[in-house]
């Protein structure tokens, strides 16, 4: 069974005036609003509706609801926030954040004295600064001074020299004023305007410091349009050759190509005579070799040459290492009186001489031709053509032959020679030798 409460109601008049016992409850009727009542006070105490209808608003004096554009305007307050900050503070504030400095008063002044719209291109802030202008300058003019601190715009005349005499300040100048001060004797300076040209230099005036600098080796002549030019150095040993009045000079290699490498003179008494670092410059495909004066201290002695091998070289004495043969021809007074024939095919030298060629004191000379010696598919050959002197009979014999380096028929490069003295003592100080390389 369902039981349902009514409570006492009211108009709003009605429950303004009407006290209800204690905790009794009563309902206006007009807006349904709810009354709670102490038994004593007229109207009792209001209940708030869900809408706040029947809140009264609030005042700075009483307190009630708030309007929502209070609401609004209290939302916009940040937490904390204070309204009695001293202009101290809020500069304080200001300045601690980034990008912001403080603007003073002595910035205040100094910007009081910058023109309204200035300007520090303009021609009068420029000048006054101690600065030119492009438009300080017409066409043709200088810039120059006469005075401290006063440079003025100088117009410049066509076919004009500027400069300072002797005396006084910058200005246009004579063509006797600038020959003058050039030094030039003649008084032709028209070619000033270009000292390329200039007719007026003496003549064996132009020094070698004054020619432009070239390349070491390098040789100056005039081309087919008349200017001078550098042909550069050419290789080693070449020589300049003249083609003809059409054509240009050029580097070229002397025919045959035959050069000295070295010339040396014998000192002490020694028994070989070697020739070592001397031929194993294989720039050369043959040498020769021409000596006098090569005196022995004992009569009756033999000249034999052996080679050497190796890149320190080791003198080869096998029994199988040499052919050679030689002509003999004795001469009295200048007869002929006999020539005689040796050789031998198999050898462990060449021998160059028979014993007894020169007498002692008296000396030997000839010349010595070394072919190939640095092969590595022939073997070295050898020619030789000698001259001594013979007491005996007062006569003289000559020499003729050749050999091979024959090496048990392994052709191997020769590095050194030596030519040896067998039969006799040692040779005698003085002896001259020159060797000459041949070039291919």
């Amino acid at each position: 069974m369902v039981k349902r409460v009514q409570m006492l109601g009211h108009d709003t008049a009605g429950a303004d005036a009407f006290i209800g016992r204690v905790r009794e409850v009563t309902v206006v009727t007009t807006n349904s609003e709810l009354r709670v009542h102490d038994g004593s006070t007229a109207g009792g105490a209001k209940i708030a509706l869900a809408d706040l209808s029947n809140v009264n608003a609030a005042t700075t004096s009483v307190d009630g609801k708030m309007a929502a554009a209070d609401k609004l305007k209290l939302d916009g307050i940040e937490t904390a926030a204070t309204a009695d900050q001293t202009g101290a503070q809020i500069k304080s504030l200001y300045e601690a954040e980034s990008d912001t400095n403080a603007f003073t008063d002595a910035d205040h002044t100094k910007l009081d004295g910058i023109e309204t719209a200035a300007d520090v291109t303009d021609a009068t802030n420029v000048n006054a600064a101690g600065a030119v202008m492009e438009s300080d300058y017409d066409a043709n003019t200088i810039l120059a001074a006469t005075n401290d601190n006063t440079p003025v715009a100088l117009t410049v005349d066509a076919s004009r020299i500027l400069g300072r005499k002797s005396t006084g300040g910058i200005s246009a100048m004579t063509a006797a004023e600038a020959k003058a001060i050039l030094s030039i004797a003649n008084t032709d300076v028209s070619g000033l305007g270009s000292f390329a040209t200039l007719s007026a230099v003496p003549d064996d005036h132009v020094t070698l410091a004054r020619l432009a600098h070239g390349t070491q080796g390098g040789i100056l002549y005039y081309g087919a349009s008349g200017v001078p030019t550098e042909l550069a150095a050419g290789p080693s040993g070449y020589f300049l050759k003249t083609l003809g009045a059409s054509n240009d000079p050029a580097w070229a290699e002397v025919p045959g190509n035959i050069e000295k490498v070295h010339s040396f003179t014998t000192t002490g008494t020694p028994t070989n005579i070697d020739f070592e670092s001397i031929i194993n410059d294989t720039d050369y495909d043959f040498y020769l070799i021409y000596f006098h004066s090569l005196h022995q201290s004992s009569s009756n002695i033999r000249l034999e040459m052996v080679v050497g091998t190796g890149a320190t070289p080791t003198y080869e004495t096998g029994a199988s290492d040499y052919t050679w043969n030689y002509d003999k021809h004795d001469h009295f007074a200048g007869t002929s009186i006999s020539t005689t024939h040796d050789s031998d095919n198999l050898d462990d030298s060449m021998i160059m001489t028979s014993s007894g060629t020169t007498s002692a004191g008296f000396a030997m000379r000839g010349e010595i031709l070394i072919m190939n010696p640095h092969s590595t598919d022939y073997h070295t050959g050898f020619f030789w053509n000698i001259q001594g002197h013979q007491s005996t009979g007062n006569r003289s014999n000559r020499y003729e032959g050749g050999g091979e380096f024959y090496n048990n028929g392994t052709v191997t490069p020769v590095t050194a020679i030596r030519i040896r003295n067998v039969g006799g003592t040692t040779f005698v100080a003085g002896a001259k030798f020159v060797i000459y390389g041949i070039k291919f």
